[in-house]
């Protein structure tokens, strides 16, 4: 299976097998992360340096991720995609990513966001669980919207349940 440039049967491979919890991720639940970067334009000279800042970043996008345009993001930004990962090793691989790509000059700004998915798997065919967590999800929904940038809020992704 391949999806935006991931190759998921690999990934599988070097990304879920370890079990160790890490210092936040305690959970064996997959994840996957999608970040959206933008480069820092006040330390770039000219055209020439985003190109160049583009390419360094290509680089340091590990095996099996994958990045695509999102319409979404300022010019030059890109949203950069993990394969589902687990625990520890998904962890450390975040943690690494974010400082070579801070390190290279990108940010986040206004336009950026984050998505963390995490696998359901385990409950799609449970019906109880399933209503909780929708439940759930209905009460903290106004809460979880406010922390979503203003502008972003009125699109289709980010529309209230109600």
């Amino acid at each position: 299976m391949n999806h935006r440039g991931i190759n998921y049967s690999r990934a599988k491979e070097t990304y879920q097998k370890e079990r160790a919890k890490g210092k936040f991720i305690k959970s064996a639940r997959k994840f996957g992360v999608e970040f959206e970067i933008v480069p820092n334009y006040s330390d770039v000279d000219n055209s020439d340096d985003v190109e160049l800042l583009h390419n360094e970043t290509e680089g340091i996008i590990p095996d099996y991720w994958g990045n695509t345009h999102d319409g979404s993001i300022t010019d030059g930004g890109v949203e950069v995609q993990t394969p589902p990962m687990m625990m520890k090793r998904g962890e450390d691989e975040i943690e690494k990513f974010c400082s070579d790509i801070t390190d290279l000059g990108w940010i986040t700004d206004k336009s950026c966001g984050i998505h963390v998915h995490l696998d359901a798997a385990d409950i799609k065919d449970a019906p109880t669980l399933l209503r909780r967590l929708f439940l759930l999800y209905f009460v903290l929904d106004y809460s979880i919207l406010a922390m979503v940038p203003k502008p972003r809020r009125s699109n289709v992704y980010c529309a209230p349940l109600d």
